[in-house]
């Protein structure tokens, strides 16, 4: 299983930076089982599966008209995000952190660090 973080993950269908669905959708169609945790502008987290990809939507708000601060809280909040729900990918073979934000790689390093997932 592989897991994907990437907080703006987005299909062909939403539009914008869409590397890390292709790079999903690859892996899935190699045979692989692939798992994206990703973030939405939404009150509530939500599990869809899409074409072949499990994606966790966590409650992360972002805008790209958001303030420094703003921005840099949404991305904190979604690394905090991640290891809340990190617990549910422990059995991982490999982890994919895909920037941005950077802040991408603490929530890459802490799955690694606790439930021992190498990150790429």
């Amino acid at each position: 299983m592989l897991l994907i973080l990437h907080q703006h993950f987005k299909t062909p269908q939403e539009g914008g930076a869409i590397r890390s669905y292709y790079l999903a959708k690859a892996l899935v169609d190699g045979g692989a089982q692939v798992s994206v945790i990703t973030a939405h502008n939404k009150k509530a987290l939500e599990h869809k599966k899409i074409e072949g990809i499990e994606v966790l939507y966590l409650p992360v708000a972002y805008e790209n008209s958001f303030a420094f601060a703003a921005r840099s809280w949404s991305f904190m909040k979604y690394v905090w995000g991640v290891i809340k729900v990190s617990s549910r990918f422990k059995h991982v073979d490999y982890c994919y952190a895909i920037s941005v934000p950077l802040t991408v790689g603490l929530a890459a390093q802490w799955i690694k660090r606790r439930h021992h997932v190498p990150f790429i």
